[in-house]
This record gives structure tokens, sequence and C-alpha cells, in this order.
């Protein structure tokens, strides 16, 4: 999609107040399909996340204000130098400030990373990445009593990303257990 059509695509949620959030099913036909554009925002989520677009403009844009503010790592932005998701310095785990317009009982977190996965010609992850991922989550999620049914993971292609120049992936876990807090501005377990 095309930044054109985002714009547009969001011109259309703000001129209209209603909005039905998305089910736990639409979800996981979203990412099966692999079209994450279909993912949207409410118009009050939308508006948010606008006006704090704009705001972060004074931290120097919105990749300089998560990198300092949420990520804490402004002085520490240097990988380890290990791979993807094997070093817990390289990682962070954050409860998503904008969430996508998600049925009640969605609960949708991001995992940050100062080293970049690795991804096909098309931006998808490889076979290597997704059993990294998968591995990620399995330590941290489904320990915590969450079955995998209950967790669907995606990576957004660099076009739909809010921060395309630090790597990250969404989680979203359905009936989440309060345990995921524990998770929330830590590295994992």
């Amino acid at each position: 999609m095309s930044v054109a059509s985002i714009i547009e695509r969001d011109a259309k949620i703000l001129a209209n107040d209603h909005y039905e959030p998305l089910s736990w099913e639409q979800c996981r036909e979203i990412v099966q399909k692999d079209d994450m554009t279909l993912f949207t925002r409410s118009p009050q989520q939308l508006r948010e996340y606008l006006a704090a677009k704009e705001d972060f403009k004074k931290y120097g844009g919105t990749a300089e204000y998560i990198v300092k503010y949420k990520l804490k790592w402004a002085d520490k932005l240097q990988s380890s130098g290990k791979g993807f998701l094997e070093d817990k310095s390289d990682i962070m785990i954050l409860q998503n400030d904008f969430p996508y317009g998600l049925e009640p009982g969605i609960r949708h977190i991001i995992v940050w990373s100062k080293v970049p996965c690795a991804t096909d010609d098309n931006q998808r992850p490889t076979a290597a990445t997704k059993h990294q991922i998968e591995q990620f989550i399995q330590k941290n999620i489904e320990l915590l009593g969450v079955t995998r049914t209950n967790i669907i993971w995606f990576k957004n292609t660099v076009a739909l990303q809010s921060v395309p120049t630090l790597e990250h992936f969404h989680i979203l876990i359905k009936d989440a257990p309060p345990s995921i807090d524990s998770l929330i501005g830590t590295s994992g377990v």
C-alpha cells in the first residue's frame, strides 16, 4: 500500500465516527492473508495517533521519541553484536500506545530489537526469523499461561511501519492474563 493509499484510507476513517473493532477471527484472517493494510485504528485512536506523531516532531520524530523516551536506548542504541533476539540487551517489550482498533480483550504489544531480523525480497520474515520469533513467544508469553491459539504475531513491511528505522514486530494476545504486565518494559525472560 502506498503512502497516498494510507492517507486516503485514514481520511475515510476520520470522516466516519462509526467503527467496528476487529474481532479475533478477523485479526487471524488478516495475518493469514498477509495483508496488514487491513489493520486500522478507530477514528478516535487514529486522531490520537496522528496528534502524537505531530507532537513527536519536537523530539526529532517518532523514531527519536520512541528510542529516547519509550525504549530509553538513546545512549545505548549500539547492539550487542549478537543475532536477532539472541541478547536481552537488544530487546524491549512495550505495550502499543496506539493499538489497532481491536475488540475488547485483545492486547497489542510490540517487541523492539536493536538487531534487524532476516527478511526475504518481499520484506517478510524468513523461515529462520519466524522460528526465532516463535521461540521468543514460547519462552515469554506461553510460559505465562497463554495458549498458542490466543497469540498472533506479525511484522509490517517498511511501508506500513511507523518506525521503519528500528526493528520490531507485533504480538496480539486474546484474553491476556494480568501476568503479561510483567513483560512490559522488559526484555523478557
